[in-house]
């Protein structure tokens, strides 16, 4: 999997998560106490300055009560539209 691609997807489910935790009225800080990650750490991943690792992202996701499954899943069927489209 190209590296951008690779970011791409991460982006795609940070802010889906970001926007998971506004929908829920969870501040950054509550959310990092809920999946016990470090207090600035939420803040840094939302705004792009830190790549999270998918242990991060699956205890954000737990934290929230979410699948990041069902995201992915999402997504790959998005870029496999696309890509189909393209090749039409």
């Amino acid at each position: 999997m190209p590296i951008d691609r690779h970011e791409k997807i991460i982006k795609r489910v940070v802010a889906y998560l970001s926007q998971e935790r506004k929908r829920q009225k969870i501040s950054m800080y509550r959310l990092a106490r809920m999946a016990k990650i470090g207090d600035r750490t939420i803040s840094k991943i939302e705004k792009g300055d830190q790549s999270p690792t998918l242990y991060i992202l699956l205890k954000m996701a737990t934290a929230l009560n979410v699948s990041i499954g069902s995201k992915l899943e999402e997504i790959e069927i998005k870029e496999f539209r696309r890509k189909s489209k393209k090749s039409s």
